[in-house]
């Protein structure tokens, strides 16, 4: 992001670029509304591994750092998936 944080400009640029993730990847989260849909359990930037609330399917989603979006969710099969999480062993109580 060029424009200053907090800016029209900035917004425009967030929104900009959330065009262009779903473009590429199809839905696409940021931090309140990926809260709603899944449960992280854990990061290994620039990937998390998540629980969809709904289906229960475990996988992965991709993030970006600023502005922080979460996309291209990949299903995993449960022992890669608790291998994953073994991996980068994290308690996670906020985000």
């Amino acid at each position: 992001m060029t424009a200053k944080y907090g800016s029209v400009e900035y917004e425009a640029e967030v929104a900009e670029y959330r065009i262009k993730l779903e473009e590429q990847y199809g839905n696409v989260w940021n931090t309140s509304e990926v809260q709603q849909e899944f449960e992280i359990t854990s990061f290994g930037a620039p990937q998390c591994s998540a629980i969809h609330k709904d289906t229960g399917i475990k996988g992965t989603l991709t993030f970006s750092h600023q502005p922080r979006f979460y996309f291209n969710f990949r299903p995993m099969s449960e022992n890669d998936f608790s291998t994953w999480n073994d991996y980068f062993k994290l308690t996670i109580t906020t985000f």
